[in-house]
């Protein structure tokens, strides 16, 4: 079954999202999630491929919408 990566990497994004909202509100341990959420989006390892790699997406421009 394929994987939906732009789905994916929207999950992420928002995980991102209300984890900064947390952190912002004082959850400190929250830096760990978004740590984690940016490893996915990013990171790729010999046994890993980010995110952003299964999207061809050598420069994604990633925006917050209002």
């Amino acid at each position: 079954m394929p994987q939906d990566f732009k789905l994916r990497l929207r999950e992420q994004l928002e995980f991102v999202s209300r984890s900064a909202e947390a952190f912002d509100e004082g959850h400190k341990q929250e830096a760990v999630r978004i740590a984690t959420a940016l490893r996915v989006i990013f990171h790729d390892t010999k046994y890993s491929t980010s995110l952003v790699k299964h999207l061809n997406g050598g420069s994604i421009l990633i925006r917050r919408d209002p």
